[in-house]
């Protein structure tokens, strides 16, 4: 570990979580030295990971990233950790300065909207997707598009809970991440990407939750 940078309190708790699972103790051992062994062998991580320069999450810190994570909401997540793939016609498109810069945008929203690594990669591959779709189409079929899936939706949710999840998509989109972080959602709030019935569910039920956790802490 001592090439990396300072890790986030998240990334070193599942690290040290790791550890501990790899744990054993000796056969016929009591609960009591089950435990003490369990802390030494838990000390010992603490200590390499002090000695290579990262700051340990705290017991608060520990506590913070467990609660948010009840609510899928992930704690200051590793823009690194977000992977997703770019359509086959975008990739071949922009040059590769462009291409990364564009990736970047889209990890440092993910991260900075508190999303699970995991469900943002999906949406951030589904909203490539969905982009190069709806810019390959005309003005008239554009509105068609829109029309089509709202109509689908409306008849899913109802109109009332389809208002409501358009609200909490666009919440998530634009009003957790802060800074030139939130740009790519504003983009996505502003556009019709955030209306394919994935993106919008995926995204309101982010928002719904990050709500609920903002509200509980």
């Amino acid at each position: 570990m001592a090439d990396e940078p300072n890790i986030t309190p998240a990334l070193a708790q599942s690290y040290r979580a790791d550890y501990a699972a790899q744990y054993r103790a000796p056969a016929g051992a009591t609960p009591e030295q089950v435990e003490a062994g369990r802390t030494v062998h838990l000390a010992k991580f603490d200590q390499a990971m002090a000695a290579d320069g990262h700051t340990l999450p705290t017991p608060e810190q520990q506590a913070a990233v467990a609660r948010a994570a009840s609510f899928g909401v992930a704690h200051a997540p590793d823009p690194a950790s977000f992977k997703f793939e770019l359509p086959h016609a975008l990739v071949t498109t922009l040059d590769t300065k462009r291409l990364t810069a564009l990736a970047g945008e889209m990890k440092a929203w993910a991260s900075g909207s508190a999303m699970d690594p995991v469900v943002a990669s999906g949406i951030l591959t589904r909203l490539g997707a969905v982009g190069q779709e709806i810019a390959a189409l005309d003005d008239a079929g554009r509105v068609q598009w829109h029309d089509r899936h709202r109509r689908m939706m409306v008849g899913i949710l109802g109109q009332e809970a389809y208002d409501k999840a358009v609200v909490d998509a666009k919440y998530a989109a634009t009003e957790i991440a802060q800074g030139e972080a939130a740009n790519f959602g504003k983009s996505i709030a502003g556009g019709l990407a955030i209306y394919d019935p994935v993106v919008l569910q995926a995204l309101s039920y982010h928002g719904r939750q990050h709500r609920l956790w903002r509200e509980a802490t």
